[in-house]
C-alpha cells in the first residue's frame, strides 16, 4: 500500500506591539514551538511586523514600507526555515518603486524564497483604510510548490471572495493559506464579524475539498488617526478547517496559540476528485464573473441552457440554483450578481450507496452557509426525507435522503433547521432592504476583481489568456 502525503499545518496567533524586533522574535519563538509540534507549514499572520496602522491615513506610515529585495525579516524567516526545515508564507508591507503593496513571499523547507503574492482585494472601511496604502495586487492568484504541499496564499479581505479561493484550488493548491488582521469595527461597536468570517472560508474549503489554515491576531490597539484616536480589539479565533469545511482546531479571542492539523493530502485528492464539483464545473456558463453512484443525472438531463437566472417576483428578486448547483460557488456568485436578493435550492440529497459510512450533511450545509456568508444573501435549501428504493440494472439501488432543510441568513448563521425524518415547514423574515444596505457596506462586491478571475473560465487554471 501507498503511503500517503501527510502534512502538519501551523497557524500562529499573537498581539503585536508596535516595535519589529519585539515581533519579528515573537513571530520566531512561535515558529520554534510549532515546529517542536510536528508542523511543516507555519502561518504567521498578517503584517505581524507591527500594528495595523491601516486605522488612520498618515503619510508618516509610509516608512513602514521596504522593499522585497533584501527584506530584513524575509531573510531572517528564511534563516529560519531552512534551520528547521519548515515552510513560511511571510506578510509585509512591501515598497516598490512608487507602489507599494500588502504582500506575502512564500519561504520553503530549504530556505529557498519561492516567489511573491500582492494582495488583490483591497478593503476600505472605517479601521481598515488599505486603499490609502495598499495598490491593488498585479501578481494574480498563485499557488507554490513547496517541499511539502501545493499550497495557495491569500491575505485577509482575499478570504472573504470565493472567486479567489476556487483560482487558487484550479491551479492545483492542496490547502489554502490566510494571514489575517481583522477584529472589531470602530463604527459600529455591535458588530462581531467573527462567525460569519469563519463561516465563509469554511466554504471555501468545503467547496473546494482543500484544507484552510487562516491566522489572526489578539490584543487591542490604538492607532492616532487625523480625527482622534481609533482603536481595535483583533478577535483572533485563528483556526485550521478540513476539506469539508470542518473545523478541526481554534484558538479563542484573547489568547496565545500554536494551532496544529495533520492532513493526508493524497487521501484529500483522492475525495477531491471522487465528489465531482472539478468535474461538473460549467466554465462556459461563468462569464458573468469573468455523478456519483446513487445520482446518475446524466443519463436523463442535458447539461442546462438557461445560465444562472435571476427571476423579478412581487416580494423579492431571487435567484434559483438546483441541487447539485448549490456546490459551486460560481453558480452562488454568479445569481448575486444578477441582484438576487435570495438564494434558493430545490435539493435531493442523502444516503451514498457506495459508501454507508459517508455522511455529506454538514458539508452539504457548510458550503451553502458559505454561499451566503460570501454574498450577503439569505439561503433556502429545501431537501426530502424518506428512503426510496429503485430497481437498476444491477439490482436494487437505495437513498436514506437526509432532510436537514434549512433557511440561512446573510452571513451564513442557521436562522431555522429541520431534523432528517420528520415533515416540516421552516419559515424565516428578512428585511431585504437592510441586508442590501449591509451587502453594499461590507464592501466584497465593491473590492471584486474581474480581471483576475479569468482563470475559472478554465477548467484546470493552466490556460487564462481568454
Amino acid at each position: 500500500m501507498v503511503e500517503g502525503r501527510v502534512v502538519i499545518v501551523s497557524a500562529l496567533q499573537f498581539a503585536c506591539s508596535d516595535d519589529v524586533s519585539t515581533n519579528v522574535d515573537t513571530a520566531e519563538r512561535l515558529v520554534r514551538a510549532a515546529h517542536q509540534k510536528g508542523a511543516k507549514i507555519i502561518l504567521i499572520q498578517e503584517l505581524f511586523e507591527g500594528y495595523y496602522f491601516c486605522q488612520a491615513q498618515r503619510e508618516d506610515f509610509f516608512q513602514r514600507a521596504k522593499p522585497y529585495k533584501d527584506h530584513p525579516t524575509i531573510l531572517r524567516m528564511q534563516n529560519l526555515a531552512k534551520e528547521l526545515g519548515v515552510e513560511i508564507p511571510v506578510s509585509f508591507f512591501e515598497e516598490a518603486n512608487n507602489a507599494h503593496y500588502n504582500s506575502v513571499a512564500v519561504i520553503d523547507a530549504d530556505g529557498t524564497d519561492l516567489g511573491l503574492y500582492r494582495k488583490s482585494h483591497i478593503p476600505d472601511g472605517p479601521g481598515y483604510q488599505e486603499k490609502f496604502y495598499f495598490n491593488p495586487g498585479d501578481t494574480g492568484f498563485k499557488v507554490f510548490q513547496t517541499k511539502f504541499a501545493k499550497i495557495g496564499v491569500g491575505i485577509c479581505w482575499d478570504q472573504w471572495f470565493p472567486e479567489a479561493a476556487r483560482a487558487m484550488a484550479l491551479q492545483g493548491a492542496e490547502v489554502l493559506f490566510y494571514p489575517t488582521a481583522i477584529g472589531s469595527e470602530p463604527q459600529d461597536d455591535g458588530l462581531d464579524s467573527r462567525d460569519h468570517w469563519k463561516r465563509v472560508m469554511q466554504g471555501h474549503a468545503g467547496a473546494n475539498l482543500v484544507p484552510l489554515v487562516a491566522s489572526n491576531r489578539i490584543g487591542k490597539e490604538i492607532i492616532q488617526t487625523e480625527h482622534g484616536k481609533s482603536e481595535i480589539t483583533f478577535y483572533g479565533n485563528s483556526f485550521i478547517a478540513g476539506p469539508t469545511g470542518e473545523i478541526v482546531t481554534t484558538a479563542d479571542d484573547n489568547e496565545e496559540a500554536v494551532l496544529v492539523a495533520e492532513f493526508d493530502l493524497d487521501k484529500i485528492k483522492s475525495k477531491r476528485y471522487s465528489w465531482g464539483v472539478f468535474r461538473d464545473r460549467r466554465p462556459d456558463l461563468y462569464k458573468r464573473i469573468i455523478f456519483l453512484p446513487g445520482y446518475q443525472e446524466k443519463f436523463y438531463f442535458n447539461p442546462g441552457d438557461t445560465g444562472f437566472k435571476v427571476f423579478q417576483t412581487k416580494f423579492a428578486k431571487i435567484g434559483v440554483g438546483i441541487c447539485w448547483d448549490q456546490w459551486f460557488p460560481e453558480a452562488a456568485r454568479a445569481m448575486a450578481l444578477k441582484g438576487a436578493e435570495i438564494l434558493f435550492y430545490p435539493t435531493a440529497i442523502g444516503s451514498e450507496p457506495q459508501d454507508d459510512g459517508l455522511d455529506s450533511r454538514d458539508h452539504w450545509k457548510r458550503v451553502m452557509q458559505g454561499h451566503a456568508g460570501a454574498n450577503l444573501v439569505p439561503l433556502v435549501a429545501s431537501n426530502r426525507i424518506g428512503k426510496e428504493i429503485i430497481q437498476t440494472e444491477h439490482g436494487k439501488s437505495e437513498i436514506a435522503f437526509y432532510g436537514n432543510s434549512f433557511i440561512a441568513g446573510p452571513t451564513g448563521e442557521i436562522v431555522a433547521t429541520a431534523d432528517d425524518n420528520e415533515e416540516a415547514v421552516l419559515v424565516a423574515e428578512f428585511d431585504l432592504d437592510k441586508i442590501k444596505s449591509k451587502r453594499h457596506s461590507w464592501g466584497v462586491f465593491r473590492d471584486r476583481r474581474p480581471d483576475l478571475y479569468k482563470v475559472l473560465l478554465t477548467l484546470d487554471g493552466s490556460n487564462i489568456s481568454l
